[in-house]
């Protein structure tokens, strides 16, 4: 059993890298307590509370409280070497998020996180955000150039360019993970390539399942001449 009060100047984890750690560490009959722990990373600082409690003789219950503010999003994805995905990285992201998160797990003796005991609320906000050069949203534009439906009524080319660079200024939502899947609820994006409505999962195993909503006006109309819109009260 311990009680340590610590401050580090710096600490470095591979590319993980916090300054200025601060905290007050409780061993107590096999349970660890940080209460609080705070430290600066990736140009912002975070502030958290955290649980570590034996279960059985090779796993340990861990809980997490923690509140972020002003961390980049892109030093994040570095710093955790765009953890472990390849889906959207680093290089994709731009923007300055606070988020307060809740988040709870099992943890081996060798300090490993089984993915399918992770569980986790993220009440997200990022500002001044953007995405750039993400393959996903060019893939938007090849799927409506080869739409019959669609493709004689959208400029395909000026389109896929304005995906290229997508910024937003504020994007909030509630992110929720379990059973490992991560579930992004229905949530309104005002952007300037155009203002999008989007909800989904996306699995550990990365099966997707998004669904996007979107003006139609808002493909670029080759004839805007020729066409009439008339709201029908559903908008999107």
């Amino acid at each position: 059993d311990f009680n340590l009060n610590c401050s580090i100047n710096k600490f470095v984890f591979r590319k993980f890298e916090a300054t200025g750690v601060k905290g007050m560490a409780v061993l107590d009959q096999g349970t660890l307590t940080v209460d609080p722990v705070t430290f600066g990373t990736a140009s912002g600082k975070l502030s958290a509370q955290l649980v570590l409690a034996p279960i059985s003789s090779t796993a340990y219950r861990m809980n997490c409280l923690a509140n972020v503010q002003g961390i980049h999003i892109d030093n994040v994805f570095t710093e955790f070497e765009n953890f472990g995905q390849t889906f959207i990285q680093d290089r994709h992201l731009k923007g300055v998020a606070n988020a307060s998160v809740q988040f709870r797990a099992v943890l081996t003796n060798t300090l490993e996180l089984p993915s399918d005991k992770i569980e986790s609320v993220i009440d997200l906000s990022i500002e001044n955000g953007e995405l750039n050069n993400l393959e996903t949203l060019q893939e938007i534009a090849d799927y409506l150039r080869n739409n019959k439906l669609v493709a004689p009524f959208v400029d395909e080319d000026r389109f896929a360019e304005k995906m290229r660079n997508v910024k937003f200024s504020k994007l909030e939502n509630v992110i929720q993970i379990r059973n490992r899947m991560i579930t992004i609820p229905l949530m309104d994006i005002r952007s300037t390539a155009m203002d999008i409505s989007a909800k989904g999962t996306h699995t550990f195993d990365h099966a997707i399942d998004y669904a996007v909503g979107f003006n139609l006006r808002d493909l670029l109309v080759r004839k805007q001449k020729d066409l009439m819109e008339e709201d029908d009260g559903l908008g999107k």
